[in-house]
């Protein structure tokens, strides 16, 4: 529906069947009333590193639930995701957020050394902040669906770079 947002469509499922599975990883598994939540406690760790409306997040991870919760936590912000291939070399990487604007990262630990070295050498911008997807700190607190100003649904959702996107 035009006035509903997908992380708002995605609420309305958690009330409807909250003890069901929403995600299954190999031996892993969230349900919707988890991923929900985890997804709202991301979304409030993010605002605090300065992710809000109509910021953009970039989110470099593999194929995961770390990937869905991701994409979620940025969407409650009032943000829109930025999808980055794990395989880009960190040059590319660094381009993309630099001019998307980027102001975090999300990723995985496995992903996050080379990025990390980046960042320190200038590789990466330097006012984009990454965030470990794996480090459990980051869902912890308030899990209640964060509210989001009038005329959310108008923003986008999320930013693609095609590879001819550079003009490279």
């Amino acid at each position: 529906p035009a006035h509903k947002t997908i992380h708002h469509i995605f609420e309305e499922q958690v009330e409807k069947t909250p003890d069901l599975p929403a995600l299954v990883d190999g031996d892993r598994g969230l349900t919707y009333k988890e991923l929900n939540n985890r997804s709202n406690q991301l979304a409030r760790g993010l605002r605090q590193k300065g992710l809000g409306a109509f910021g953009i997040g970039g989110i470099l991870v593999d194929r995961s639930m770390e990937m869905i919760l991701g994409i979620l936590g940025i969407l409650k912000t009032g943000g829109a995701y930025l999808p980055i291939n794990p395989k880009n070399p960190v040059s590319r990487v660094g381009f993309l957020l630099e001019d998307s604007g980027a102001r975090v990262l999300l990723t995985r630990r496995h992903l996050a050394a080379d990025l990390e070295e980046a960042g320190r050498t200038g590789g990466l911008p330097g006012d984009t902040g990454l965030v470990i997807l794996d480090d459990r700190s980051l869902v912890t607190g308030d899990a209640g669906n964060p509210d989001l100003e009038p005329g959310f649904v108008d923003r986008p959702a999320y930013v693609i770079y095609t590879s001819g996107s550079t003009g490279k």
